[in-house]
């Protein structure tokens, strides 16, 4: 099943020397477009989770991004994965309760679930103690803080986020920037 921002993200994020495979497709691409591609693909299906505390889906951005490290480092292993599985679920629930109780308005889920997909990559990658604070300060610090309900009340008619995907001028453009 070819979507078409799958073909974006091979174009844009190409496998290099440790590719991992897109969801649906076995495509390769970079662990960062791999997880990309999966979490907008889950998305695009409707096939996610949800938590009420968090108002989002946890598992969209984990479950994609767990994957990709995971094969393009080789990390295979079952028992390790469900683990990983349950500590990026914890931490992300964590982090997304953390930001509701600190911000009046309604984030959406990539506002903490990028602290999680950061926490899961160094405990794949083995970092320190020191390197996986610094992977959680840059998650935390450029994860999107948007503000979902300002999409829902004045929608724009897809050239905002969806437009990237599909007419890829916008995702040219920013990886261009």
């Amino acid at each position: 099943m070819k979507i078409r921002w799958q073909v974006n993200v091979i174009r844009h994020f190409g496998p290099g020397q440790k590719p991992a495979r897109l969801l649906f497709d076995g495509r390769k691409a970079s662990p960062a477009g791999a997880a990309l591609a999966g979490g907008m693909t889950i998305d695009a299906l409707d096939a996610h989770d949800g938590h009420r505390l968090t108002k989002g889906h946890v598992g969209c951005g984990v479950l994609p991004a767990l994957m990709a490290m995971s094969e393009a480092e080789g990390e295979l292993d079952d028992r390790a994965f469900l683990a990983g599985l349950v500590i990026g679920y914890e931490i992300g629930t964590r982090a997304g309760i953390a930001l509701h109780r600190t911000a009046s308005d309604y984030h959406t889920s990539g506002a903490w679930v990028a602290l999680a997909a950061a926490a899961l990559g160094a405990r794949v990658l083995c970092l320190d103690n020191v390197r996986t604070r610094e992977a959680l300060g840059i998650a935390e610090y450029h994860g999107p803080r948007s503000q979902m309900m300002r999409c829902i009340d004045a929608p724009n008619d897809g050239k905002g986020w969806l437009g990237l995907g599909f007419g890829g001028r916008g995702l040219r453009g920013i990886l261009g920037g």
